[in-house]
């Protein structure tokens, strides 16, 4: 084979150049094609790669739509399963008040269907008379502006039955506006155990002080009868000596002495034995030490002597007076019976003390105290026993000497006032009781109490005079006549309206006891106010559960006297209700 020769450019002519040239253009044109085609499929493969990319992000989005309307799906139906069966009542209200939603637990509280409610406001809720709505308006403002509140209410069922709830509102989001959410629970049955609760603390209060009164009711009834034998005797000696002036007036001022201390006698056991609802207020104790110790004098026996150390300048405690009075029977009580058998000395001490984080005793916050103490030299406590009473019903007393409610009842009396009780004892030589109570920090300024020399002024009116007892209508019937007045007196009720109706505008006054048979006071002043309205009446009472000094007013009485009623008294009432 004959091996091709190159030539050199000079050797080839002009033509073989144009072929050369015309070759060389031709691979360039296809190299130049193939990187087009080779463009071309990048090109595709970048189109083909995103169109997968976006069908990609399409699928997955459909994915991850249809999973979020599954949860939103599932999450409304927890929503809805916990809205409906919460054990509280849940309201959505708008702004204005209008309910917008409510859950089953609404529906159960009130017995009204779910439509009653939406687009209503709340008002139809509230229990009549018993909510201050303004007040609850402003829970409801303060709730919506991020102040969560809680509050009592009384609302009222379809039926008409009214019940307590507790209430608690917050603000939220609902149905993308903002909105008021209220969780209400009904706490009927908590409200009828804190109630039977109540009541039962206050029969065994009430017992306790029946308790003290019947361990006293010897000492009582003995006093009473020197006070009768008193009465009596110098009632004979002025029966005696009528013609002896001075020797009357000195017989009938030792009456009225007797008969004073009967009245307070009377007047402090009722006071001490009578329901009260034990409103708090400013309270002398040394006062009270004083009146305790003048009525168990004459009702301990006399084998006990009582001896009182008070100091001088006492502040006053927020407090119950009957309460106190009740603290110190008891303690007083308990002392006389320690030493029953042997006798011995009681002794009454009341002093202000300060206590502070030098001197802290039992968990007394800083701050002034009065330290009441009963010290008696009984038989003393065992050291075992300390440590119980104070527990209800605990009583190491043998049967029918005592409940056991007695130091209890005391000491959740002193610890509703923020003070302490504690109890020191030796066997064989006696018992310390200790009571701190906390000092009123503002004391209220009183009057200076003036006593007047008693005159008695003569008055002029037309009175119809009624009570049953016949000594009581005889000597008010003098004393009325002997004072100016123009009287009738009565010893019946039911004759007494009899002669009313007959002429009703014939009398100016009625003075009426509340205690009668046939018709008590109050039903009598109804029947006459009914013939005459403007009726002006006095009610004389020794002792009613019915009318009071709060209510007397409220019951169409102008005046209310406790019995006995002295003169001066009964006439300055008169003048008085006359004269309005």
């Amino acid at each position: 084979m004959k091996e091709k020769r190159f030539l050199s450019d000079d050797e080839k002519s002009k033509d073989q150049l144009l072929e050369e040239l015309r070759d060389i253009r031709h691979h360039v044109s296809n190299l130049e094609q193939i990187i087009s085609t080779q463009n071309d499929t990048k090109e595709a493969l970048k189109k083909s790669e995103e169109q997968f990319r976006l069908i990609t992000e399409n699928i997955s989005d459909n994915i991850e739509s249809k999973l979020i309307d599954e949860k939103l799906i599932q999450s409304e139906r927890d929503y809805r399963e916990l809205f409906d069966n919460s054990s509280d009542a849940i309201y959505i209200q708008d702004v204005n008040g209008l309910f917008l939603d409510v859950n089953k637990g609404v529906l159960d509280m009130y017995g009204y269907p779910k439509e009653y409610f939406i687009g209503k406001t709340p008002e139809f809720l509230s229990a009549p008379g018993r909510n201050d709505m303004d007040k609850v308006l402003g829970f409801v403002k303060d709730a919506f502006n991020g102040k969560p509140q809680q509050f009592d209410f009384w609302g009222i069922r379809k039926n008409g039955e009214i019940f307590p709830k507790i209430v608690r509102v917050k603000s939220g989001f609902y149905m993308g506006q903002k909105v008021i959410i209220t969780f209400a629970t009904d706490i009927t049955d908590r409200y009828k155990s804190e109630k039977e609760k109540k009541t039962l603390i206050e029969q065994l209060q009430q017992a306790q002080k029946m308790e003290a009164i019947g361990t006293l009711a010897g000492g009582i009834a003995h006093d009473f009868n020197n006070i009768l034998s008193a009465i009596m005797g110098y009632t004979d000696l002025t029966l005696k000596n009528t013609d002896n002036a001075t020797k009357v007036k000195k017989y009938a001022k030792n009456v009225m002495k007797a008969s004073v201390r009967a009245k307070d006698m009377v007047k402090q056991i009722l006071a001490f034995s009578r329901k009260n609802k034990f409103s708090l207020t400013e309270v002398y104790i040394s006062g009270i030490i004083d009146e305790t110790i003048r009525f168990l004098k004459s009702s301990l026996p006399a084998t006990i002597e009582i001896k009182s150390s008070i100091e001088t300048d006492l502040k006053p405690v927020f407090a119950n007076a009957t309460q106190i009075n009740q603290i110190l029977m008891n303690l007083c009580t308990n002392s006389a019976h320690a030493m029953r058998s042997k006798g011995g000395l009681l002794s009454i001490s009341l002093n202000n003390i300060i206590v502070s984080n030098d001197n802290n005793i039992m968990g007394l916050k800083s701050g002034e105290y009065q330290l009441l103490k009963v010290e008696d030299c009984g038989i003393g406590i065992r050291t075992e026993v300390l440590n119980k009473v104070f527990d209800p019903y605990f009583t190491t007393k043998n049967v029918g000497e005592g409940t056991g409610m007695g130091l209890a009842v005391v000491y959740g009396i002193v610890k509703n006032y923020g003070g302490i009780i504690n109890i020191k004892s030796v066997l064989g030589k006696g018992t310390i009781v200790e009571v701190y109570f906390p000092i009123l920090k503002e004391i209220k300024k009183t009057n200076e109490i003036i006593v007047e020399k008693q005159v008695f002024e003569s008055g002029n009116g037309r009175i119809l005079f009624v009570d049953d007892e016949p000594f009581i209508a005889e000597m008010s019937n003098d004393l009325l006549k002997d004072s100016g007045y123009n009287v009738k007196t009565v010893t019946n009720s039911i004759d007494a309206l009899k002669i009313f109706k007959s002429e009703p505008d014939k009398y100016d006054l009625l003075i009426t006891d509340m205690t009668m048979p046939n018709m008590t006071g109050l039903d009598l002043s109804e029947e006459m106010h009914r013939l005459r309205p403007n009726l002006p009446i006095i009610i004389c009472t020794g002792f009613s559960e019915d009318i009071n000094e709060n209510n007397y007013k409220s019951m169409g009485v102008n005046a209310l006297l406790m019995k006995p009623v002295e003169s001066k008294k009964l006439l300055d009432t008169i003048k008085g209700v006359l004269r309005n």
